[in-house]
């Protein structure tokens, strides 16, 4: 299986690290406080992947914009479900974000104080309530998804390990990466909230 190779450069020293191709490119990275980039420019743990889509059943059993964030420290042990996915998730929810116990908890989601999304051309920053950056990079959405946001009064954020580690859940049917949301949820490794989405 193809191996990525990623070196984290610290200020005295490097540290590399090994994942599996279809899960992280290789990449140079620095840490920079808790600001999160895409693989393309300097990044610190945890590495971030976002997708926006709609799904069909959320509040109000109506369909709803919704943002996926992938959130992984760069580590083979991590990258997957499990005890150590559930201990990532914790931090979240600490931040605001309610844990979803299974795939109907994303009908039961409401506001994450303090939470935005802010779009400006083709760039998004995902910001937490202490202003911690937690996704800038490129932003790209299907047609009317702006809209939508805006008729529900914002997206659907949903930030975990929601399934975006394998390269083609970015390219992947809405359908299908609804039933791995849906079983991530049920290992406990997803939290959500809604957030507003801002267009400047």
């Amino acid at each position: 299986m193809p191996t990525s190779l990623s070196v984290l450069q610290h200020d005295n020293y490097p540290e590399l690290m090994f994942a599996h191709a279809e899960c992280m490119p290789s990449a140079v990275l620095r840490p920079r406080g808790r600001l999160v980039t895409g693989a393309d420019a300097d990044i610190p743990r945890p590495y971030a992947r976002v997708r926006a889509a709609v799904l069909e059943r959320g509040p109000g059993q109506q369909a709803w914009s919704a943002l996926l964030h992938q959130l992984f420290e760069p580590d083979p042990q991590t990258i997957f479900p499990g005890r150590q996915a559930q201990s990532g998730v914790i931090g979240l929810v600490k931040e605001g974000l309610a844990l979803l116990a299974d795939g109907r908890g994303v009908s039961g989601l409401g506001p994450a104080a303090g939470w935005r999304l802010e779009l400006r051309g083709s760039r998004a920053r995902l910001v937490g309530p202490d202003g911690s950056m937690y996704y800038t990079g490129h932003w790209d959405a299907p047609g009317g998804w702006e809209e939508l946001a805006g008729e529900r009064g914002g997206c659907l954020l949903l930030s975990g390990f929601v399934g975006l580690h394998e390269r083609r859940a970015l390219v992947m049917p809405v359908g299908e990466l609804a039933r791995i949301l849906d079983r991530a949820a049920r290992d406990g490794t997803v939290a959500g909230g809604i957030v507003p989405v801002a267009r400047g």
